[in-house]
């Protein structure tokens, strides 16, 4: 098995990845900019409200943005109780991630490993270039 990972601190790859990304699944900037921010969070993932404080948006924005990519299967989604969430942030000394309560639960999103991604991508590519034979296939035969 090959293990693939993104060359974060490469900026030009990061923007060229980025297109790739709007490109592929029709994202908007905004869209990759969340996913963006999310795979700093890395296998872990982190709440909503987390993330909205790190883009500084609304809730309801961030949300809507996560919910399109997890339709995508770009993000998943978890359940927890706040307290297990709290447990997870002092496991990873994210304490100021947790909240402040152990009441209720969360939704804890996280991007889809890089593997996945990659043949996400791959896949979406190889139908385009399926799709193109065809049409190019067409045209010389008209």
């Amino acid at each position: 098995m090959v293990t693939l990972e993104i060359k974060m601190n490469d900026n030009h790859a990061m923007h060229e990845f980025e297109q790739i990304l709007r490109s592929v699944f029709h994202l908007t900037k905004k869209d990759v900019e969340c996913f963006m921010k999310l795979r700093k969070f890395g296998s872990d993932g982190t709440c909503v409200q987390n993330l909205t404080n790190q883009t500084n948006t609304d809730r309801s924005v961030e949300q809507k943005k996560l919910n399109k990519l997890r339709e995508l299967g770009l993000v998943t989604r978890v359940q927890l109780t706040l307290s297990q969430f709290q447990d997870r942030c002092s496991q990873n000394q994210r304490e100021e991630l947790a909240p402040s309560t152990k009441k209720g639960y969360l939704y804890v999103y996280r991007t889809i490993p890089d593997s996945e991604l990659y043949e996400k991508i791959q896949n979406t590519t190889t139908d385009w270039l399926k799709i193109l034979r065809d049409i190019f296939l067409l045209s010389v035969q008209e």
